[in-house]
């Protein structure tokens, strides 16, 4: 290849091809041994999902009155472990995980770690406290409506 730079124009395009042709097989050569790259670690399982309402406090069933299927309140979620029954006051124990308002006829959506929860709800008026027990599986939907306790 010394030839190739010895400054005559008649040999620039074997030149020019012979340096093109060492680098395609550098190139060749290099990425024939590379071995693929392992995919990446899977994350942790995914969380899952619950949904639901919470039932009216009546003594009748929604479906023998005019009245909306679920009613207004605050769920508040606690770990399985940590919810106690609702304190003479109607207050809640402090330790809740998380929490969301729904408005009438409207339902309620957590993304939660696997596990074992206690669903609270709090109507905005009175003090009936219904609560609901609910197992959340990772990458699955569970649906957890929480029932009327006033029946």
């Amino acid at each position: 290849m010394a030839f190739c730079w010895s400054g005559y124009d008649r040999n620039m395009r074997r030149c020019t091809a012979l340096v093109l042709l060492a680098v395609a097989a550098v190139l060749v050569a290099g990425c024939a041994g590379a071995t693929p790259t392992p995919p990446a670690p899977t994350a942790a399982a995914p969380d899952g999902v619950v949904v639901g309402g919470v039932a009216p406090c009546n003594a009748w069933l929604p479906t023998q009155t005019s009245e909306p299927r679920y009613a207004a309140a605050t769920v508040y979620v606690y770990p399985y472990r940590v919810w106690e029954a609702a304190t003479p006051s109607g207050s809640l124990p402090a330790g809740y995980l998380t929490s969301q308002s729904v408005g009438t006829g409207r339902t309620f959506r957590f993304q939660l770690p696997a596990g074992r929860y206690w669903l609270i709800a709090q109507y905005p008026e009175g003090n009936a406290v219904p609560h609901w027990p609910v197992t959340v599986a990772a990458g699955a939907t569970t649906d957890a409506d929480i029932p009327n306790p006033c029946m």
